[in-house]
């Protein structure tokens, strides 16, 4: 059977970072989340993870997409627990949001042109240097 990044067992205070590349355009919020709860569980103190995605600006263009999604399994009669490739991509304050529910306590966009962008989130507040 097919195991995925959802259902890895991290190991909590393991890694360092973690990096996510034009993955998480595909999931809801809440598996979001719960995946952005086990990564920070499984960084180390000081640990930062790394996402870069398709991210949009607007939130009716976030809509539209999980409007069309839902649609579109609903016509097909895909079942929620059948993974069905659509993108969703989210817009960057959602993920940002979403990443500090997850635990993490600094996101910041540190690139963007277009729709891909990166975030980076730090497990730790990293005072500013003076």
């Amino acid at each position: 059977m097919e195991q995925v990044y959802f259902d890895v067992d991290l190991k909590r205070n393991t890694f360092d970072c973690a990096i996510s590349f034009e993955t998480m355009h595909h999931f809801k919020h809440e598996a979001k989340i719960g995946l952005y709860q086990k990564i920070f569980e499984a960084l180390k103190g000081d640990g930062r993870y790394i996402e870069c995605d398709y991210m949009v600006e607007d939130q009716e263009e976030e809509d539209l997409h999980f409007a069309e999604y839902k649609r579109l399994r609903d016509e097909m009669g895909i079942p929620e627990v059948e993974f069905y490739h659509y993108d969703t991509p989210c817009t960057v304050t959602n993920q940002i949001a979403m990443l500090k529910k997850g635990g993490f306590e600094r996101v910041e966009m540190v690139f963007r042109i277009g729709n891909t962008t990166i975030l980076a989130a730090c497990k730790q507040v990293i005072p500013d240097k003076d």
